[in-house]
């Protein structure tokens, strides 16, 4: 991602492109300024989306590389945003300081890669995605955040000079899910039997107060949420709405 992507594209080794398909969206019309609005998410969303469908890719082995100054900007911000959607993220600079939410950087692998080559490279040694972890913590950095991972902040309001905050983890001996969260006041969660036992009522302890809710099974909700995803997550059962009450410190 950047100008003169498409010709840094045409320098890969043969043997690199054939193990890979290469996007180049088009953000000739970005500028740092529009990095995190819902045009520049389009900018990188349609073509995978499209891409996916096309070449049937491996929704667990996406990867953002940044070629210049606002290439890696956009993919570093779309990083922290959408840590769960790829694999990986490569910039040829340092541009964390201009990123919302970078504490979200630390949910997906990430490198400084000054070429194409070095990137796309460094790209194919990659993990897949771990689509399910147990515990884990993001900012909410874009005003219409979608999921992290299987958790999605669907009423959260930033206060000033700090961003909303949501700390998750996973007992499966209790089947509890706690989430300490601030100035999160609504949460959807998807589910699966990796993250919990759908057999069982799961625990949800929100701020420290105990929620119980037996969650059921539906093949119509697993293709439903796979089908609108770009990662290739799968989950049978979706906690709707999960209110998150007021922490002491946020009713100050």
């Amino acid at each position: 991602m950047g100008s003169g992507a498409r010709e840094q594209i045409e320098t890969l080794p043969k043997e690199v492109l054939e193990q890979t398909i290469v996007l180049a969206p088009d953000i000739s019309s970005m500028s740092a300024d529009l990095v995190l609005t819902i045009e520049a998410a389009i900018s990188i969303i349609l073509p995978v989306g499209e891409a996916s469908k096309a070449y049937h890719l491996d929704r667990m082995r996406l990867f953002m590389v940044g070629t210049d100054e606002l290439g890696s900007h956009i993919a570093s911000q779309w990083g922290a945003v959408m840590p769960h959607i790829f694999a990986g993220i490569t910039t040829s600079t340092d541009v964390t300081d201009k990123i919302v939410g970078a504490g979200n950087l630390a949910l997906v692998a990430n490198a400084i890669l000054e070429t194409a080559n070095d990137a796309t490279q460094w790209c194919l040694k990659q993990e897949r995605t771990n689509a399910y972890p147990l515990e884990f913590e993001f900012e909410i950095p874009f005003s219409q955040q979608s999921r992290v991972f299987w958790v999605h902040p669907i009423k959260s309001d930033s206060a000033e000079g700090s961003l909303a905050k949501i700390s998750v983890s996973v007992d499966r001996a209790s089947n509890t899910i706690s989430i300490d969260a601030k100035n999160v006041e609504r949460v959807k969660l998807y589910l699966n039997d990796v993250i919990v036992d759908l057999n069982k009522p799961v625990i949800i302890k929100r701020n420290g107060q105990d929620y119980a809710y037996q969650p059921s099974r539906s093949v119509g909700t697993l293709l439903q949420v796979f089908a609108n995803s770009l990662d290739g997550a799968v989950f049978p059962a979706v906690i709707q709405e999960v209110d998150i009450p007021l922490t002491e410190e946020t009713k100050k």
